[in-house]
């Protein structure tokens, strides 16, 4: 039976890939970038499932008595705390985003996800194993601090690992449809800044899913067509991976 929490954003993800070569004429291949991504995805899959295993395990037992405050709990019908919660899990994964990029050891994680300088749907993948560990650490934790309905949890997982390929490709919406998707919904030429070489943008469109907290916490920055078009991509030479395979990935945060 397959799986399909894990098999529609793997597809999708794919598939965006193979749409974005042939409308750009890029040619269909696997070379060793994207071998290597697919590996190092393949190997965050499995760490992360052996981790969230385990703390889960450790929460459920635990996580009643560190509560700060049941969600749950409230008196409103289920329908309002599934869409609460549904974004507040995402408010939790914007400031996630945000402290991987303000402190210094948890950017050295992150760090490889911007190295790409070709930023395509397999960019997605491009995290280093550690990373992901820290992120579902700290997304995991105030999920079971805060009590949020499961069912919001379940479905957030669901939609963000099919939106996350559909932001970090290059098939950009129409922008008289862009222009009003982004007051809300993360697009990808929203995103495409996020992976800007210059940090003045890099540091900015946070949001995962919904762009409406940069827009409320000030983070977010739009630009035009033409400067969407010649924006340069990626981070600095000596953050970037000596050569973009599988051991370049893993050795990236220790360089």
């Amino acid at each position: 039976m397959i799986d399909f929490e894990w098999f529609f954003p793997v597809a999708l993800v794919l598939l965006l890939w193979l749409v974005e070569r042939i409308v750009k004429h890029r040619g269909i291949f696997f070379g060793e970038r994207e071998r290597s991504v697919l590996v190092l995805h393949g190997l965050s899959l499995a760490i992360g499932f052996v981790i969230s295993i385990l703390m889960l395990a450790f929460l459920l037992i635990d996580a009643g008595s560190q509560r700060v405050f049941s969600f749950n709990q409230l008196e409103m019908n289920q329908y309002s705390k599934y869409i609460i919660g549904f974004l507040l899990i995402d408010l939790i994964y914007y400031f996630n985003h945000v402290i991987h990029h303000k402190f210094s050891f948890l950017w050295r994680l992150h760090r490889l996800h911007h190295s790409d300088q070709s930023v395509d749907a397999l960019t997605t993948w491009l995290h280093h194993p550690f990373e992901l560990l820290t992120s579902f650490m700290f997304v995991t934790a105030f999920y079971f601090l805060l009590d949020l309905p499961l069912a919001a949890l379940v479905t957030y997982t669901a939609v963000m690992g099919l939106h996350a390929g559909f932001t970090h490709s290059g098939l950009f919406l129409p922008d008289w449809l862009d222009k009003y998707l982004r007051w809300v919904v993360v697009t990808p030429s929203a995103h495409r800044v996020h992976h800007s070489l210059d940090m003045r943008e890099g540091n900015s469109n946070f949001g995962q899913v919904f762009l409406l907290w940069d827009w409320l916490f000030g983070t977010y920055v739009k630009l035009d067509a033409e400067n969407l078009e010649h924006l340069r991509l990626g981070i600095s030479a000596d953050q970037t991976p000596r050569r973009m395979n599988f051991w370049g990935f893993i050795k990236n945060p220790f360089i």
